[in-house]
This record gives C-alpha cells, structure tokens and sequence, in this order.
C-alpha cells in the first residue's frame, strides 16, 4: 500500500508542478496536514502509540522531504 501511496503522491506533484505549482509549497502543505492528523492520532490513543505509526511515517516522509526543498532541518516537535 506505501508503494501505491508514493505512485499517487508522485503523479499528483508532477501534475502540479507541470501545471506551475511549486513543489516546496506542496510539501510544506503536506507537512502541516500530516502533522495534525497525527497529532489527532496521539489524542485519540493517548497510551497506544503505536496505532499512529503509519501517520508517524507519513509525518516524518513530508519533514524529510520539505527540508530537501528548502536545504533547511525543520525542527518541529511533536508534543501529545
């Protein structure tokens, strides 16, 4: 499924980016939405954090991939 996901995502980037979206925009979106959705995750499951790793992941992905945009670490915490 993580595979299918990537193949989504990647389509989608090259279809705003073709259509003069910028990427780092994108990521940063992508960021914040993962953020909160896992955040969300850790409220629902306060003592079951492993429910939330998928989102964890996901979170972790869009970090990654808005600092390679930018040349930037994002320092962003997580606080439950």
């Amino acid at each position: 499924m993580n595979k299918d996901l990537a193949v989504v995502c990647l389509t989608i980037l090259i279809g705003l980016t073709i259509s003069g979206c910028h990427p780092s925009r994108l990521a940063s979106w992508d960021l914040h939405g993962s953020k909160a959705d896992y955040k969300n995750c850790l409220k629902a499951y306060p003592n079951e954090d492993s429910k939330c790793e998928g989102l964890r992941k996901l979170y972790e992905i869009d970090k990654d991939t808005v600092d390679s945009h930018t040349g930037n670490k994002t320092n962003v915490k997580i606080e439950q």
